[in-house]
């Protein structure tokens, strides 16, 4: 091997461990025949299999002004805060390697959101994302979008899960700060026996929800707080403590809101002062006191 093949193979392997160090996360993911690493708001396709993908916390997809200084501007000019060693391992692979550096397509924006939500996107946050509304009915018709409910998408690439159902309650109210609540929090949450024929969502007073199909959705209206609120799956919902007062003041059988305060008492989930109150509240509705 001569002198210079082997400063070749050194060059290589610097740039390599460059390439790396300088990335968030490296993951090998077999099932998808190939390794990720993850270098900030860089994505570089390898002929090998091997590719450099936004797998972390920030999306290429919210910021392309970004992925555009990257293919242009020097270093020292650019917004995207790659430190040097990846600036330069990314241009010196896609000038000696051949490499194709590209931003998302449309398509891969709106599976980058779906990802976090069961599948599910938004007329309002695809628009954010800068898919408009004739390329989301372009992707309906080529078969790459389902329709699910008005406003809301499904990818189709993205995995269905036991949840999906519930994510796309809160989207169909088209609402900000729609949660999941009353006995579907209670359900879902497993502390009852209570078997809701309807998803149970609450929205602000404020909001007066006129679309169609929601003959499967119960929808409550009232001012929550945030701490009110929690998560469950990635979706917003009411917590514990709110949601047994919600069932307290509609009407639940008693039974069934007992049996939830016995399963959720001695959990992080409800204090032993939210129990008391809520005993009190129930026993108050049921002496008509």
């Amino acid at each position: 091997m001569t002198l210079a093949m082997v400063l070749m193979v050194f060059l290589l392997g610097v740039r390599w461990i460059l390439l790396v160090c300088s990335a968030d996360t490296f993951i090998h993911a077999p099932k998808l025949g190939r390794f990720i690493v993850d270098v900030p708001l860089l994505r570089i396709n390898f002929p090998t299999q091997l590719s450099v993908a936004p797998v972390g916390a920030k999306r290429l997809s919210k910021r392309p002004r970004e992925m555009r200084c990257l293919l242009g501007a020097a270093p020292d000019e650019c917004p995207c805060h790659l430190s040097d060693a990846s600036f330069l391992v990314a241009k010196s692979l896609t000038k000696w390697e051949g490499i194709d550096m590209k931003p998302l397509t449309k398509l891969e924006q709106l599976r980058e959101l779906a990802m976090d939500q069961h599948g599910l996107v938004t007329t309002e946050q695809a628009l954010g994302e800068g898919v408009t509304h004739a390329n989301l009915s372009m992707l309906v018709s080529r078969g790459r979008l389902q329709r699910v409910a008005h406003g809301v998408y499904r990818v189709p690439q993205v995995a269905e899960t036991s949840a999906d159902e519930y994510q796309l309650a809160v989207f169909w109210t088209g609402t900000p700060g729609a949660c999941l609540s009353h006995e579907t929090a209670l359900s879902v949450r497993g502390l009852s026996d209570v078997i809701p024929e309807q998803i149970h969502v609450t929205v602000p007073l404020s909001r007066r929800i006129r679309r169609r199909g929601g003959e499967q959705y119960v929808v409550h209206r009232e001012d929550l707080t945030p701490e009110d609120m929690s998560w469950w799956e990635g979706i917003p919902m009411v917590t514990v403590s709110t949601a047994i007062r919600q069932c307290i003041e509609t009407g639940l059988p008693t039974y069934l809101i007992k049996q939830a305060l016995r399963v959720s008492s001695g959990t992080s989930v409800l204090s032993a002062g939210e129990r008391g109150r809520l005993e009190k509240l129930l026993s108050a509705r049921d002496t008509g006191s």
